[in-house]
């Protein structure tokens, strides 16, 4: 049974092979023998892989890199279980914060604008900010030395498009959250933007 939009449910088969790797892996179990063999199912065919394990599942396999792969891969692992893990704990905040029951939305009155933070930083506008896209775009660039951390990453990051989360709401919203540059902003629909000095 294949991965489903905003399902838990994945290839048994697949996940009946790799878990076992995985838990045998961390408790650093016949590693010389398990290692390659997790690294064959993984890299064979990463767009499968891809396709049969749900994002839980994807990022133990980049938690397993991190633990295991060369230098490259330790890195760039860790970016994806990052992401993953920070969109987590920023919808695990807004349920404990506010203790919310139906999928996240941008209130209609939202006025689009930059918020003060902490210690210089500033929210992301809402309407053209650039924050995700600097960020999307850097990781593009780390993550293509390697191939098969480069597919889970597009995985996961799709499926946080997708589904209800944060950054997923805020793309709503704002349309160009995921994107890996800023030429979005060159449309005519960024005029008045650009004539409020609000963008260069």
């Amino acid at each position: 049974m294949p991965y489903l939009k905003g399902s838990t449910l994945m290839s048994e088969p697949m996940l009946q092979i790799i878990q076992p790797l995985i838990v045998s892996l961390r408790r650093q179990n016949n590693v010389e023998e398990n290692w390659p063999r997790f690294r064959e199912i993984i890299e064979r065919d990463t767009e499968e892989v891809c396709r049969r394990l749900n994002t839980r599942w994807l990022v133990a396999v980049c938690d397993t890199y991190i633990d295991l792969g060369d230098e490259l891969e330790r890195r760039n692992a860790m970016f994806i279980t990052m992401l993953a893990n920070m969109e987590k704990v920023g919808q695990s905040y807004v349920n404990w914060r506010v203790n919310y029951t139906a999928p996240f939305e941008v209130p209609q009155e939202y006025e689009p604008r930059k918020i003060q933070l902490w210690d210089g930083m500033t929210s992301m506008h809402l309407a053209i900010g650039d924050v995700t896209n600097n960020l999307f775009r850097r990781l593009e660039i780390l993550l293509s030395p390697t191939p098969h951390l480069h597919k889970i990453y597009h995985a996961v990051l799709q499926r946080i498009a997708e589904n209800d989360t944060i950054l997923g709401t805020m793309n709503r919203f704002h349309k160009h959250v995921f994107e890996p540059s800023i030429t979005w902003r060159d449309g005519p629909e960024y005029d008045e933007w650009r004539r409020q000095g609000k963008i260069p």
